[in-house]
């Protein structure tokens, strides 16, 4: 009886310590009592985001836990033990308030149902098997990122942390001067590309000078996206539509995007993740000039096109570069950064 007794409130103390952990007053954790990096802590010192609000384990599909994230006071970074894989600073976290949070990648945030995972963007729902397949892209990637960023010498936590060294610097943080359009709630069916086309063209628009579309376009953004939707991604009503690529886009802007245009057309090119650099990116921004970048999460499941607002990148101190975007989500958020590592397409206009 003794015996039972000691198991018992061994039990006991354990599950009351598991309630500490996963309910704790985050406002007053910081990142030295939470998993950490130096990327991390690199990037919010950086972009000044202020006290801890709350703090998550973000799980794979398999629910093992696959990366963090830290909502701050101004912004949020989803990160792993080795490298940042997206903040932003301008918003909190679509995870802020949730519990049984999931992570298949930048832009993919679920939580699970009982008939798969629900995702916190679109509200769509994924099943079992496409999630994991999803999942498994995703830390296929990171493991190619967190290989990169350890190799640039500036995510060894436990050595950095305890000399309370900085590893590396920002060395570009690149935007555009103005700030791109808001498009929650346009896109339900897929069309993304129509969506980041519209941002940009958009843009060009307002903020460069020599480029106009015609007044029934440039008086409502919406009718824009409609237009290009219409003839461009004509199947997009269709079931199991997957959305346009980098080739759908060029043809469609060049074939019936010009035709929106009143002054100033200028021709759509796209360049494939083996042609296009990040360099290039950088000096189309440096120039005020936004592109629209295809973040490949999963060959089926997870592609959307972002456009892209700036550019941002981490030296270590042996010279080597970690690259990423700073992008308008599509879905109604500016100022999102990812990393290189997703990018597989990019369309411009010259």
């Amino acid at each position: 009886m003794k015996k039972f007794t000691c198991y018992f409130i061994v039990l006991v103390i354990s599950i009351f310590s598991l309630n500490i952990t996963t309910f704790a007053d985050y406002n007053t954790l910081n990142t030295r009592q939470l998993p950490s990096n130096a990327i991390m802590q690199l990037v919010a010192e950086n972009e000044n985001m202020g006290e801890i609000k709350e703090f998550h384990n973000l799980f794979n599909a398999n629910h093992q836990i696959s990366a963090y994230c830290i909502d701050y006071e101004n912004g949020y970074i989803i990160y792993d033990n080795d490298a940042v894989l997206e903040f932003s600073k301008e918003h909190s976290s679509p995870f802020l308030n949730k519990d049984n949070c999931f992570y298949f990648g930048p832009l993919n945030y679920y939580i699970e149902s009982d008939t798969g995972f629900i995702s916190l963007i679109t509200s769509s729902t994924l099943k079992k098997n496409e999630a994991v397949e999803l999942s498994n892209s995703f830390e296929t990637k990171k493991a190619k990122l967190d290989k990169e960023s350890v190799e640039a010498n500036i995510c060894n936590a436990s050595s950095h942390l305890a000399n309370n060294t900085r590893a590396g610097n920002i060395v570009n943080n690149v935007q555009l001067q103005y700030s791109t359009i808001l498009t929650s709630g346009w896109n339900s069916d897929n069309t993304c590309g129509s969506v980041a086309l519209t941002i940009m063209m958009y843009y060009y628009h307002q903020h460069i000078s020599g480029y106009s579309l015609y007044s029934n376009y440039s008086s409502n953004p919406y009718n824009l996206y409609m237009y290009l939707k219409t003839w461009i991604e004509p199947d997009s009503s269709n079931p199991g539509y997957i959305g346009s690529t980098g080739y759908t886009l060029k043809n469609g802007y060049n074939n019936y995007g010009v035709n929106t245009v009143n002054v100033g057309n200028k021709h759509a090119y796209y360049d494939n993740a083996d042609v296009m650099s990040w360099g290039f990116v950088y000096f189309q921004i440096s120039q005020g000039e936004p592109g629209v970048l295809l973040l490949q999460s999963h060959p089926i499941y997870g592609n959307h096109w972002v456009v892209t607002i700036g550019v941002y990148q981490i030296m270590a101190g042996d010279g080597d570069h970690i690259n990423y975007y700073r992008i308008n989500d599509g879905w109604g958020n500016n100022s999102v950064v990812v990393p290189e590592t997703w990018v597989d397409s990019y369309v411009y206009l010259d």
